[in-house]
């Protein structure tokens, strides 16, 4: 999880002030997080938060498998022709051997997955 902001003004919170919180594991499984308000006229307010992911590293498009359509996906982002709304799925569960980057090596790992080799993640 992360959040926008880490503080608002009294102005913003009188105005309805929006705090965004993200969350974005790069694994699979169940996370939570709280999230506390606190102001110096008022007890604090703390909200749980909990999420769920099913997703796994090389599912690309997020569909809950690893299988050719991933790999097509990823192709298709190295070679600069992918949907733009995939990007994130790409760049974040495609990175297969986590160096910052998705390429032809992170392509031949979810291929390497999808046939039940052994791969490094």
């Amino acid at each position: 999880f992360s959040v926008n902001k880490t503080s608002i003004s009294a102005e913003e919170a009188q105005g309805g002030a929006e705090i965004l919180v993200s969350f974005s594991p790069a694994t699979g499984g169940t996370y939570s997080g709280t999230v506390t308000l606190t102001t110096r006229d008022a007890a604090p307010v703390t909200i749980s938060l909990t999420g769920t992911v099913a997703y796994e590293m090389g599912d690309t498009n997020m569909d809950g498998a690893v299988d050719i359509s991933d790999a097509v996906l990823a192709v298709n982002y190295v070679l600069g022709s992918a949907d733009a709304s995939a990007e994130y799925g790409v760049t974040t569960y495609g990175d297969m051997n986590a160096d910052g980057t998705v390429d032809i090596s992170d392509v031949v790992a979810i291929v390497s997955k999808i046939l039940g080799g052994s791969v490094q993640e």
